[in-house]
Formats: C-alpha cells, structure tokens, sequence
C-alpha cells in the first residue's frame, strides 16, 4: 500500500488481487483504485447528507419543498427518487438482513434453526419463539444516508434501481462518507454511470 502509485498496475498486484483482498485491508484498497477525481471531501458529504435530511423530513411533514437548490429538477422527481430508496433498501441483500429497516414476522423455528446449529444449546430459547420481529438492520441507516446524499449530489441522476446493491458492497468495507466518496466516483466513470442515465 505505501507504493500504490507505482505498483498498482503491476501483474503481481494484478494477482494478488484475483487472489482476493484480506477484509483488513479491502476498503482502503477499493477507496486506492476507485479514486477521488471528484475531489469529494467528508464535509461535502455531510451537506448532502443535510439536505437530504431535509427533504426527507419535508416529504414525511407533507410540507413545502426547500428551497430549490436543483433548478431543473421537479419536485416530483426528486420526491420519486427518496421513495425509490426506501422501496429498494428493503430488496437489497434481504437474506443478510442487515440493510432492512423492518423485517416482519421471522420464524425462527425455521429461518434461524439453521443459521443458529452451532450454537444451537445456547440459543435454544430463542429458536422456541415462533414468531419476531428483526428491526433495524444494522446498515439500514448507512445505506439509506449514502442514496439520500448522492440524490443531493447527483439531482441529475438521482436514484435508479440497483444503486443500493453497489453502496450495499462498499458499506460492507468502508465507513459512511467514505462508502459515499467511492460511490459517487465509481458511478461518475462512463461505463458505470452508462448504466444509470436513462438518456444513454
């Protein structure tokens, strides 16, 4: 890592990363090679997190807009996006059950049984209750901040289906604003972003 510039596009570099990046060293890895051409900083992150914030309390108020900061961008589509969000948090990796807000119902006779056999005399209580309630993944809040301020960055591009499966993997390896400053610079390359607009 000291000589990344040098050695990133070395075959042994190349190999080791066919090989697979040890999880200790992954997000700092990833955050090398995807870069920051959009000279994105923390602060940054956290005013489109503050907007987004607002917009948010603002539809759940049923209140007025704020102020217009997007010219060009309806309300309506900016309203579609954050309720795309919510909708597409809830699909994203549902079977980890670390990204839901809300899971409804578990049974645990039969979901977790499984999951829990290791463990299975410690958690034998627990696996009697036939039905409760999973809440609040633990990821729930990281996801739906790092879509909600890209929303805020990208009014242009706003949210599409799928994003949240990209800042699903990133949220995995990296903190938040740093989860959103490689986001934002993976989706800004061509080939990436290709696939987000809808006029390409």
């Amino acid at each position: 890592l000291p000589n990344w510039e040098t050695m990133w596009c070395s075959r042994k570099v190349r190999d080791l990363w066919w090989q697979g990046i040890p999880p200790s060293v992954r997000g700092k890895v990833w955050s090398l090679a995807i870069g920051n051409e959009l000279n994105i900083t923390h602060e940054l992150f956290d005013i489109c997190l503050a907007r987004a914030k607002e917009r948010w309390r603002s539809l759940s108020t049923g209140g007025s807009e704020v102020e217009n900061e997007d010219a060009g961008f309806s309300a309506a589509d900016r309203e579609a996006s954050l309720e795309l969000i919510k909708l597409d948090i809830s699909r994203t990796f549902p079977n980890l059950c670390i990204f839901q807000q809300v899971l409804i119902f578990v049974d645990f006779r039969v979901g977790l049984q499984k999951s829990f056999q290791k463990r299975k005399e410690r958690e034998s209580t627990k696996l009697q209750q036939l039905w409760s309630w999973c809440l609040g993944g633990p990821y729930h809040d990281m996801l739906h901040s790092i879509l909600g301020a890209y929303t805020c960055y990208r009014p242009d591009v706003g949210y599409v289906q799928g994003m949240s499966f990209i800042a699903a993997v990133l949220i995995l390896n990296l903190d938040t604003a740093d989860a959103f400053i490689a986001f934002s610079n993976l989706l800004n390359k061509p080939c990436q972003m290709a696939f987000f607009r809808v006029d390409h």
